[in-house]
């Protein structure tokens, strides 16, 4: 699944800045990718959307034979992917949780809008990070 993020101008100018001061860029991409994955767990931990901070609507079936939402397997929360080049989510069905069908409601984890911006949590924590790298 590959999703765009918008509207990173400020997260840019930083690493744009940063890569004049260290050798190897590739490890701030990692560490802002981090970022996002954590944020996107603490999402399957609570069950909650990073963009509203929401409980989500229970799945049909977690009314019916309980566990939690989105997490029946563990396979997408288990399989985002962190590298130098973003966060990668393995589950082809992830995009369809995040942004939901006409047949089911979206179920939000990573902490990107529907245009494709950052959450300002989550902009202010990359943010400090580059700053504090």
């Amino acid at each position: 699944m590959n999703i765009q993020i918008h509207n990173l101008q400020i997260v840019q100018s930083e690493i744009n800045r940063l890569s004049k001061r260290i050798d190897n860029i590739d490890n701030v991409k990692t560490g802002i990718s981090q970022i996002i994955k954590n944020r996107a767990i603490q999402s399957f931990n609570k069950e909650t959307s990073p963009l509203n901070n929401k409980k989500w609507i229970p799945s049909k079936r977690v009314l019916m034979y309980g566990g939690k939402t989105l997490d029946r397997t563990g396979y997408l929360k288990n399989n985002l992917i962190v590298s130098n080049k973003g966060l990668t989510v393995k589950a082809p069905y992830g995009k369809y949780l995040q942004s939901g069908t006409n047949k089911m409601v979206a179920r939000p984890f990573l902490p990107i809008t529907k245009i494709g911006s950052l959450t300002p949590e989550i902009e202010s924590k990359i943010k400090q990070y580059i700053v504090n790298y």
